[in-house]
């Protein structure tokens, strides 16, 4: 069996969207009236007692909730994408069928910008992820509020910060995504170009008398 490998992908893109939303489940039962200092110095303490065992445990459930969240955070940037930037997203979607096939060809013939490409779509994975796992505790902790019926400005504070967190995030993922495609295409127009570009014929040597 091969060694797993736990890369940058699965940090960025998986575990610490998915640390988010665990810090969202953890506030499910917390009572707000208190407010956010009682419940960072509760947090403190809950902290302080665990263990490695305990913090590799609740690295790997971060993990398979970043696993599985990226599924929804996908559909949840292309939905938003396709409505807010389409006049931008106009002219990539009409070569999204033949993507597939320039990835392959750039990353069998352009090593180097394949890795561009490739940091480009993690950065973007992470930024889109981040949003939604934003996105949802922002909207918990304001169901949260209205139904133990609190108005604390620390916890309407937080998530001011975690709607503003969540905008600025996507743009970020929207901003990846056409690095992405860019890159993407640039390198396919230039491996087009090379290929396509007619090579010089050797010049024939002219028999001489001498050589017959």
């Amino acid at each position: 069996m091969d060694k797993i490998k736990f890369s940058l992908f699965d940090i960025f893109v998986y575990t610490i969207p998915g640390i988010v939303i665990m810090f969202g489940i953890y506030l499910l039962p917390v009572e707000l009236k208190p407010g956010m200092e009682s419940f960072i110095k509760s947090f403190g303490k809950l902290m302080a007692v665990q263990n490695l065992n305990t913090i590799t445990l609740a690295i790997l459930v971060a993990y398979l909730i970043g696993f599985t969240l990226h599924y929804f955070g996908y559909r949840y940037f292309y939905f938003i994408t396709s409505r807010f930037w389409k006049k931008r997203f106009a002219d990539k979607l009409k070569n999204k069928p033949h993507s597939e096939a320039k990835y392959v060809l750039v990353r069998h013939q352009s090593k180097d910008n394949f890795a561009y490409i490739d940091q480009w779509n993690t950065y973007r994975g992470m930024s889109f992820n981040l949003s939604l796992s934003f996105l949802i505790v922002g909207l918990q902790l304001s169901l949260m509020l209205i139904l133990q019926g609190v108005f604390r400005m620390d916890w309407i504070l937080l998530i001011a910060v975690l709607f503003l967190m969540s905008f600025i995030t996507f743009k970020r993922s929207v901003i990846f995504h056409f690095w992405s495609l860019s890159t993407l295409e640039e390198t396919f127009a230039m491996l087009n170009q090379s290929q396509e570009q007619p090579q010089e014929e050797p010049q024939k040597v002219l028999e001489t008398d001498d050589q017959i």
